[in-house]
């Protein structure tokens, strides 16, 4: 990881709902689009007006909120970040859906595209939280960033969801379907006790996302990330041991030092 992130102070954060931000929400869409492009999810023939098409982004509704992270040396002015060109901007996004109060866990995306791969265990885990009045379950999606963007800063985006969840009365929980190449990413610097996996990867069959494409059903628990991470870290023989140290590192600055200690 590279140490020069590690500055919570270099990013500016806006969380907003497609209701409140309208400029902001096509600005998230299109670097969630080039983004994914860039990586050889889709192919480019899929866009949009420069945004994927909602039967390939199903992060949208009045349920999801938007997060966009951007440097604050990046020469931009928040009035005009909804008509900006993302590309000239190092930006990073991503969006967390809840469940609409009449619906459960098995109206999420995320659920509907890997329900057949889940593992038995992973669907009564699914089952437990959305039926526990001192739990939230929540869908994390669309998770990108633009090429001037450093790495770094898709962590530090998931950082500041982490501390605010931490920071709520109820005990948040994370689902993702997640791409398996950023999964194994994310299990390189976090360790799979901390990203856990609940059931097998899928192929995404849809026009125009690339055959080789395949999710993962993932679970994270923000109240219990840090003892997870720390502990991944910590295990005999670890090869992955420094950079999961340094991940600890990252997502432990800014919090009081009993919680980490916890």
């Amino acid at each position: 990881m590279d140490r020069s992130i590690l500055r919570r102070d270099e990013f500016k954060y806006l969380h907003f709902t497609e209701a409140q931000q309208s400029g902001l929400v096509h600005l998230a869409r299109r670097i969630h689009a080039q983004s994914y492009v860039a990586s050889q999810f889709v192919t480019a023939d899929a866009l949009v007006d420069g945004a994927l098409p909602a039967e390939l982004d199903h992060a949208r509704g009045q349920h999801v909120t938007y997060s966009i992270a951007y440097l604050t040396d990046s020469q931009i002015e928040e009035e005009s970040l909804g008509s900006s060109d993302p590309t000239g901007h190092a930006i990073a996004t991503w969006r967390i859906r809840d469940i609409a109060p009449d619906d459960d866990f098995t109206s999420l995306p995320a659920y509907t595209s890997t329900a057949g791969a889940l593992s038995s265990d992973g669907l009564d885990f699914l089952r437990s939280v959305d039926g526990d009045p001192r739990s939230i379950l929540r869908e994390i999606g669309a998770l990108a960033k633009t090429p001037m963007c450093p790495a770094g800063a898709v962590l530090e985006i998931i950082r500041d969801a982490l501390h605010r969840a931490l920071a709520r009365d109820v005990d948040e929980v994370w689902f993702f379907s997640i791409v398996q190449s950023t999964y194994e990413t994310f299990v390189k610097h976090l360790g799979c006790l901390t990203v856990r996996p609940i059931g097998n990867a899928v192929r995404l069959r849809k026009s125009g996302v690339r055959s080789h494409v395949r999710l993962v059903p993932v679970i994270v628990e923000p109240r219990r990330f840090l003892e997870r991470l720390y502990r991944c870290a910590t295990t005999p023989a670890n090869p992955r041991a420094r950079t999961q140290l340094a991940s600890f590192e990252f997502f432990a600055e800014g919090l009081p030092e009993d919680y980490v200690s916890k």
